[in-house]
Formats: C-alpha cells, sequence, structure tokens
C-alpha cells in the first residue's frame, strides 16, 4: 500500500471489544485519518458483530467524516481504498 502511495497505519485489535477500542484509540491518538478498512476476519464473522460495531462507532468518534472501506480480498484492497481516497 506504500508503495501505492498511501500512507498507513496498522492497528491490529484484540477480539475483545474494550481492549480493541482501547488500542484503536492508541492507533489513531497520532494523527489525522480520512479512510478506515476493517478486515473480513472481524466484520463477517458473526461472533464478532460487537466488535465490528465498537470499531465503527469508536472511529467516528475520534475522527468526524472518516470513511469506511471493505475489500473481498487482499488483491483488492488498493481499490478499496482508491474509492475512497487518491494518495498524496
Amino acid at each position: 500500500m506504500r508503495e501505492a502511495g498511501f500512507d498507513l497505519v496498522s492497528c491490529q485489535v484484540p477480539a475483545d471489544p474494550d481492549a480493541a477500542e482501547a488500542v484503536l484509540r492508541e492507533c489513531a491518538a497520532g494523527g489525522a485519518f480520512g479512510v478506515a478498512m476493517i478486515g473480513a476476519g472481524v466484520r463477517m464473522a458473526p461472533e464478532h458483530t460487537l466488535l465490528f460495531e465498537r470499531l465503527i462507532n469508536v472511529a467516528a468518534d475520534l475522527a468526524p467524516g472518516i470513511r469506511f472501506c471493505f475489500n473481498t480480498s487482499p488483491e483488492s484492497t488498493i481499490d478499496a481504498l482508491r474509492r475512497w481516497v487518491q494518495p498524496g
């Protein structure tokens, strides 16, 4: 993604929603974000519904106006990002 021109912050969160929120807040403390991608491992697993919901709501609170994008495979990640932002 960096080779495609995107400045990114990887934020891998634990499955516990409270712990995930703390990690997300720590990851986001370093700057402003225009788009967030939440992987299929979180958004597609029914047992992670509360985690997915928490991540969306916390991200929206931390970065008002943030856009969310979703890939269908690792290969479609850059296309998903480009739907909402252009690398700068």
